[in-house]
């Protein structure tokens, strides 16, 4: 589920472009991006058999997944599909997950990143069960979504296009109240708090007093540009690693689950 800016800012190309010729200055001008490809590179080994990505965007995530050891083919959904690419082992599906079926079959396993948050709470609902739906008590499926202290420090959410943000505790209930229950829990970019805290009051304090507070004003756009840089430095270990912890605090969650018998 993405809107134009969002489809823009992960095109094919730049993601390509990126992963190709990766360094510190392009991590810095992209941190998001360099975000984003860590997951699918870290999930590539985490998944098996036939997987769905769910939001799969330009697809290029759903090819990183396609290289997985374990994998046997790929099937990327999202509501709009631009930027493809072909490969023997992806397909993709052009579908409204609220609205349409989901293919009637079994996956093995399901990966929806950066996807909870852009549903509000009675669309989630559907959202999970559709997962649900194409899960057998063996499938496993991993969430990620912002971690909303880190994500939206002074307390506004800066994102429109993100109705709920969770923290880990909410994102478990939310999973577990729909059917699911939680194997493992991973942090990605893990952050030294007191520092993080620090340097959000520091650069973000202005936009307390920006009326319209989101990324469509042109001063939050920058504050919040600026501090996503900041945080690169603020980190317990080097850029977006992952850990299993539940007790470090850090930018993202991303759980391990699997369908309640």
């Amino acid at each position: 589920m993405k809107d134009s800016s969002v489809k823009d800012y992960l095109s094919y190309d730049l993601y390509k472009n990126f992963k190709e010729t990766r360094s510190l200055g392009k991590i810095f001008r992209y941190p998001l991006i360099e975000d984003h490809l860590a997951r699918y590179e870290w999930a590539k080994e985490e998944v098996f058999g036939d997987v769905l990505d769910v939001g799969c965007g330009s697809g290029f995530g759903s090819e990183l997944l396609a290289e997985g050891s374990k994998v046997t083919s790929v099937t990327g959904l999202d509501i709009h599909l631009y930027d493809l690419r072909n490969s023997s082992k992806v397909s993709f599906l052009e579908a409204d997950i609220i609205n349409s079926d989901l293919p009637a079959r079994t996956f093995d396993s399901v990966v929806a990143f950066e996807f909870v948050e852009h549903f509000d709470a009675e669309k989630i609902k559907i959202v999970l069960a559709k997962i649900r739906s194409v899960c057998d008590n063996q499938s496993v499926v991993f969430i990620s979504t912002p971690n909303r202290e880190a994500f939206s420090p002074i307390g506004k959410t800066w994102l429109p296009y993100h109705p709920i943000e969770y923290s880990l505790k909410e994102l478990k209930r939310l999973v577990t109240d729909n059917g699911f229950i939680v194997e493992e829990v991973y942090l990605q970019r893990p952050l030294i708090k007191f520092l993080h805290k620090i340097a959000a009051q520091i650069i973000l304090f202005p936009t307390r007093f920006i009326k319209h507070h989101s990324i469509e004003n042109g001063w939050v756009k920058y504050l919040y540009a600026l501090f996503t840089r900041a945080e690169l430095f603020l980190g317990r270990s080097v850029f977006c690693s992952f850990v299993k912890s539940e007790k470090l605090y850090s930018k993202y969650f991303v759980l391990k689950i699997r369908k309640i018998k």
